[in-house]
């Protein structure tokens, strides 16, 4: 008993530290008149079957994989979402003499502006608490369907394998099966495997990314098309926007053998978004669909994120944190990761398990209407879950429907 409350206990501070920093991010939009957000980064320790925050090879002092920070205009007057578009995950353009300009045109310069605009610290959850789901429900792509899928944010458990998917996780088996691989938020994309990397405990980013924005006229084999309704002589980036340099096929520098975060782009792809009047909402990946573009034109790129909200049906959005694994339960975990060759630690003997493996959980509600931020657990009546609930897919099995 002792241990389950200590368990609570972390879990439950990490919460209302997250609902803190929400409420700043809100009062800084509301104070400078500018659009602030929260953005999340998940680095999966080990294989990405399981969200894990903290890895084998971490030490007592290591900070953990998963983390949030605030981010809002720069020394450059970088702003979020003030150009008539509400799905910016990052921001992409600037402000010159009463014009907007995009601020760059590759990966590389879109890590270094989402950087620039980082206001304050990172906010790392504690050793033993993970986050368990950004949204309500991990969707595939239109065109692929899997048994496993929607997943709802506290997954869905196959009893028949002894197997739960968890909201967001990687699986190698089924990307294999599908039209385009897009597990886990569209985790590998049509660039490649994401391979695991023993030495960091962690998957690693391919070779290669399609690196530019899709408003570019230079397509990855380098040649140079029209603007869209363009008429007459097609141009380049170069002489289109007076940018000092043309990008020509895949983003080679940026992400290449670095660790992988769950869901696409620089630990951006997620945010939570309050304007100026106090309001939030979920950033849409449309900016990042520009860096991780999948098309004809752009094949190695990645695809849509495949998350969802209900806040049609709850007012807001929910960010859900749970005890971490535990790695010291090997017989809850008795089954061996071909991957790691360590616990597989998505592998459980009942669906009981399956559901202790993720409480105590808290999830931190963000009104979308007042921008205010609540911690709310299984207690409340949208949120209580039950273990034959991982059974289905509803991401609310009781207190809310559609």
């Amino acid at each position: 008993i002792a241990q389950d409350r200590t368990e609570t206990d972390v879990v439950m501070a990490d919460a209302y530290e997250l609902q803190t920093v929400l409420q700043r991010a809100r009062t800084l939009a509301m104070s400078t008149g500018k659009t602030h957000g929260v953005v999340f980064h998940i680095e999966n320790a080990g294989d990405g079957t399981v969200l894990r925050n903290q890895s084998d090879l971490d030490d007592q002092d290591s900070p953990g994989r998963h983390w949030y920070c605030i981010i809002g205009p720069d020394n450059a007057d970088i702003s979020l979402n003030q150009y008539k578009r509400r799905d910016s995950t990052a921001p992409p353009i600037a402000e010159r003499n009463g014009e907007w300009k995009y601020n760059f045109f590759a990966l590389e310069n879109y890590v270094e502006a989402v950087k620039a605009a980082q206001a304050g610290q990172r906010h790392y959850l504690s050793k033993g608490v993970r986050f368990l789901a950004l949204s309500d429900e991990d969707k595939l792509h239109k065109y692929d369907k899997h048994d496993t899928y929607p997943r709802p944010w506290f997954g869905y458990y196959d009893d028949a394998t002894g197997t739960l998917y968890p909201w967001g996780a990687y699986n190698r088996e089924i990307d294999a099966a599908l039209s385009a691989p897009n597990t886990g938020l569209d985790y590998e994309g049509s660039d490649g495997l994401i391979n695991y990397d023993a030495s960091l405990d962690t998957n690693v980013n391919p070779s290669q990314v399609s690196g530019r924005i899709h408003y570019d006229e230079v397509t990855r084999t380098g040649a140079i098309k029209r603007w869209p309704g363009q008429k007459g002589k097609a141009t380049s980036v170069h002489t289109h926007y007076g940018f000092k340099a043309d990008y020509v096929g895949p983003d080679n520098i940026v992400l290449p053998g670095t660790v992988r975060p769950l869901v696409n782009g620089y630990w951006c792809d997620f945010m939570i978004v309050f304007n100026p009047r106090g309001e939030a909402l979920f950033a849409d990946p449309k900016t990042r669909k520009c860096y991780f573009y999948r098309s004809w034109e752009y094949p190695d790129g990645r695809g849509d994120i495949g998350s969802r909200h209900y806040d049609h049906l709850t007012g807001g959005y929910y960010i859900t944190l749970c005890k971490d694994v535990d790695l010291l339960d090997y017989e809850q975990h008795a089954q061996v990761s071909p991957i790691t060759g360590g616990p597989a630690y998505n592998k459980f003997n009942s669906v009981e398990e399956a559901f202790e493996s993720i409480t105590p959980f808290a999830r931190v509600f963000v009104n979308k209407i007042t921008g205010r931020a609540e911690v709310q657990t299984n207690a409340h009546p949208y949120l209580s879950i039950k273990p034959e609930d991982l059974l289905q897919h509803k991401p609310y099995p009781r207190g809310v429907s559609e």
